[in-house]
């Protein structure tokens, strides 16, 4: 393998093998073949791919919309938008196969990442929407509890009152019949 370019160049994609090796630790034991096939083709929705710009090595790229040769992110130096981010190997490499592996294999790392931080984010949302519904029902068994109370002391208060009345008008009807109450 020949290194021709800058050492920045030369660290950069040591980097992303580091990358995507890790990636592959991490990631490709918990995938089936038909997946790890699905993510890598579905890799980059960029403009320049669907505009078929990129795969002119892999030659299937070019006019698909960022299929690429083969391997879904395309192949030798057409991998279209997922080079913006990701550096080629040095010029006069001839280890292009390991760079689209590279490439690929980082992508699905990042939807991955993706995929599992939407997940949080989505379990910490139902998460409040339970505390809020939970206070809410809370809130409303508390109303619904004071009203009953509230009504039922009304209510004691409204027998009190009638028997009170109908206790002074039995003594008022008794004085005028000549039998008096205590």
């Amino acid at each position: 393998m020949v290194f021709t370019d800058s050492s920045a160049n030369v660290r950069s994609w040591k980097a992303t093998s580091r990358c995507a090796s890790l990636a592959k630790r991490n990631t490709l034991s918990t995938l089936s073949a038909a997946q790890l096939t699905r993510w890598i083709s579905t890799a980059s929705n960029s403009p320049r791919e669907q505009n078929g710009v990129g795969g002119k090595d892999g030659g299937g790229g070019g006019g698909g919309g960022g299929g690429g040769g083969g391997g879904g992110c395309g192949s030798g130096n057409g991998s279209g938008a997922v080079q913006s981010f990701l550096p080629l190997p040095p010029s006069g490499s001839t280890n292009t196969q390991a760079h689209d592996t590279c490439v690929s294999l980082f992508v699905m790392s990042l939807r991955l990442t993706t995929a599992a931080e939407d997940r949080v984010h989505r379990s910490a949302a139902e998460r409040k929407k339970k505390i809020k519904y939970s206070a809410v029902r809370s809130q409303e068994r508390w109303i619904w509890k004071w009203n009953k109370d509230f009504l039922s002391r009304d209510s004691a208060d409204e027998k009190r009152a009638t028997f009170d009345s109908s206790r002074l008008n039995s003594t008022r009807l008794d004085s005028t019949q000549g039998v008096s109450h205590p």
